[in-house]
């Protein structure tokens, strides 16, 4: 690479960036969004930018984020840190556990 820089996601096969095309991000501020929207093109773990938020932004993006591989990690913590999932019921929370299999194994399927 020209400058003596690297990335991650270099090389013959490098993976084009994420999209957030489709991803909703009412509720959060344009700080917050850009922070995002940032996190998910480069492949980071966007829940640290919006802990309280995450939740919520998951649970009402968790279909466009699972093909763009920005779930899983997200998806991890803001489980882990939350405390009320009873708004959201047992059987949403379980989709978005399931898409992210799903997408996991056909990930690995493609290998």
């Amino acid at each position: 690479m020209i400058g003596g820089g690297s990335s991650h996601r270099e090389g013959v096969f490098a993976e084009a960036a994420p999209s957030t095309k489709g991803i909703d991000f009412t509720g959060l501020t344009e700080l917050a969004a850009s922070n995002v929207r940032a996190a998910i093109a480069s492949g980071d773990n966007f829940h640290g930018y919006i802990p309280s938020e995450s939740l919520e932004f998951i649970i009402g993006n968790y279909r466009q984020l699972a093909p763009s591989k920005a779930l899983e990690a997200a998806w991890l913590d803001a489980y882990v840190h939350a405390s009320h999932f009873k708004a959201y019921g047992v059987e949403k929370l379980k989709a978005v556990f399931d898409v992210e299999f799903q997408r996991a194994a056909a990930s690995a399927a493609g290998q």
